[in-house]
């Protein structure tokens, strides 16, 4: 039910909004303030659940060269973004991050897809707060969960990092590597040029 419940209000958010963002977080925030503190603790929790749900290589490497490289705490806020898609963006993207990703994002000239949303997870968290006056961090199943996926954050790092640097990721990932890591900075280039002229 909560689960159901939650991308009910993902899904609503994204139906009302496209892909106006602050129309998103604004529908969010009027449904938040509706809900219990206790409810909206759970969907923080579930949150995290989905968080290490999508603490893979493949979606490690999706970010890293749809981002034109990778930044530190620009995972986690990637995977905000793909939760923040709704249910079958999500469902889909866990099932085939790769093949999802390249056929449903697009780079525009001078632009990198703009594929981070740490907004909507930070709103959660604020509301809750606001609500319950307490710290989300006082909650034990918040923090047994958060305390999971940096665990899960930390191995992948591991792994990931060195693949990145020893340019392994676009031997795996040839087709991620020439639609957005090689197109961004040539885009970019276009579009500088044409800044300058």
């Amino acid at each position: 039910m909560l689960i159901d419940d939650f991308w009910s209000l993902v899904d609503d958010s994204r139906k009302y909004a496209g892909t106006d963002r602050s129309k998103q977080i604004d529908f969010i925030r009027k449904e938040l303030e509706d809900t219990t503190s206790d409810i909206i603790r759970r969907y923080c929790v579930y949150l995290m659940d989905l968080l290490k749900k999508a603490c893979t290589e493949d979606l490690w490497a999706a970010y890293y060269t749809m981002n034109g490289g990778y930044e530190e705490w620009g995972f986690e806020d990637f995977r905000y973004w793909v939760i923040a898609q709704g249910r079958d963006f999500w469902e889909k993207t866990l099932e085939n991050p790769i093949q999802n990703l390249y056929d449903n994002v697009t780079i525009k000239e001078g632009d990198n897809p703009e594929v981070t949303f740490y907004e909507f997870w930070s709103l959660f968290k604020t509301i809750y707060e606001v609500k319950s006056g307490t710290q989300l961090s006082n909650s034990q199943d918040w923090v047994r969960v958060y305390e999971e996926v940096q665990k899960c954050e930390l191995v992948l790092e591991k792994i990931m990092r060195p693949k990145a640097n020893n340019y392994q990721i676009r031997k795996q990932y040839p087709a991620m590597y020439e639609k957005f890591f090689q197109q961004y900075y040539y885009l970019l280039k276009i579009f500088q040029e044409k800044k300058l002229s």
